[in-house]
């Protein structure tokens, strides 16, 4: 269960309002993380177009932190035709590093259009990202939706794993 503001208009307006002006980075990255919250398919508030829009302009901030929580707010949202654009610019920024890169579009996999998903899956394998590797084995392979995927990014996804073969850091006092 995700606690937040419920998805209104009202509230859009609101948020919106409050990234447009203020100048407090700290309000306005909590703002722009409930804004990406008020996001949803089906579009209750009618505005999902300008979310997206102040989503973009943020990703666009001379704040790099601001940038960066706006990049990975749209990111989150799931694979959109502009998904790989939005995340190239933060990368070429240098707001985005490699694990930021890679591991959002290996967290967007699942939701990209069957076209899509083997193109992401074999710049993700040609990265050797050790952290998209991670997010690969716990997201995408891991997950239920694996129907999603199509056979050959399945075996994109496998040989990538295969290679590069995640490490991850266990507390053996988590385990007892």
């Amino acid at each position: 269960v995700r606690l937040g503001l419920p998805k209104t208009a009202q509230n859009t307006t609101t948020l919106r309002l409050i990234v447009g002006r203020t100048t407090d980075e700290e309000e306005k990255v909590i703002a722009v993380r409930l804004l990406a919250d008020q996001f949803d398919r089906s579009n209750p508030t009618g505005m999902n177009h300008l979310i997206l829009a102040d989503l973009k302009q943020q990703a666009n901030s001379a704040s790099a932190r601001l940038a960066t929580v706006a990049i990975v707010s749209y990111s989150r949202l799931g694979y959109l035709p502009d998904s790989l654009a939005v995340l190239q610019a933060g990368r070429e920024r240098g707001v985005l590093e490699d694990d930021g890169y890679f591991g959002e579009m290996a967290h967007m996999l699942m939701s990209a259009p069957a076209a899509e998903q083997l193109q992401m899956a074999s710049m993700i394998r040609s990265s050797r990202n050790s952290y998209a590797c991670m997010v690969v084995a716990h997201v995408v392979i891991g997950d239920q939706l694996q129907h999603a995927l199509r056979p050959q990014t399945k075996g994109e996804l496998t040989r990538l794993l295969e290679e590069n073969e995640p490490r991850f850091g266990i507390n053996v006092s988590h385990l007892m």
